[in-house]
């Protein structure tokens, strides 16, 4: 007599009690190790969690949205091809991520205006030109925790 258990999706046969028992061990395990597993380190916030300080903020930023920030104190304005070509990206979903690692850094540290802002236009065909530059009320704290 054979004991047929049906576990998302896939279906298993099993002999004997034992083996039903077995395999629900098993699944715990995989289960208590998949929640062990460590996930990507976060950058600490500094002091206050809620600290509100786009200078305070650069000091936590990794590599790649420093950089682009750096880029648009720099330049004032890049259109989107322009910063993933400074920047090695693909394309514009990589784009996407660093700048949403801005905004969800910034969102958690107190700050509710966007600091790296995106306006487009369209050019004659009808295409968007996208180009971002960062808030007037943060160049100066910008500038000041990028150390410029």
């Amino acid at each position: 007599m054979g004991f047929k258990v049906n576990y998302r999706g896939l279906e298993v046969t099993c002999e004997t009690p034992e083996d039903v028992d077995a395999l629900a061990e098993r699944v715990r395990l995989v289960r208590a190790h998949r929640d062990a597993i460590e996930r990507s380190p976060r950058y600490p916030l500094f002091d206050n969690p809620k600290h509100g300080s786009a200078k305070i903020l650069m000091k936590e930023l990794s590599e790649q949205p420093r950089k682009l920030l750096k880029l648009l104190i720099e330049r004032g304005k890049l259109t989107d091809a322009e910063i993933r070509e400074l920047l090695g990206l693909q394309n514009n979903k990589a784009l996407a991520g660093v700048m949403t690692g801005i905004s969800k850094r910034a969102k958690k540290a107190g700050i509710n205006k966007a600091i790296v802002e995106k306006a487009f236009k369209r050019n004659g065909t009808g295409e968007r030109l996208y180009q971002y530059s960062i808030g007037s009320q943060f160049v100066d704290e910008v500038r000041s925790g990028l150390g410029m």
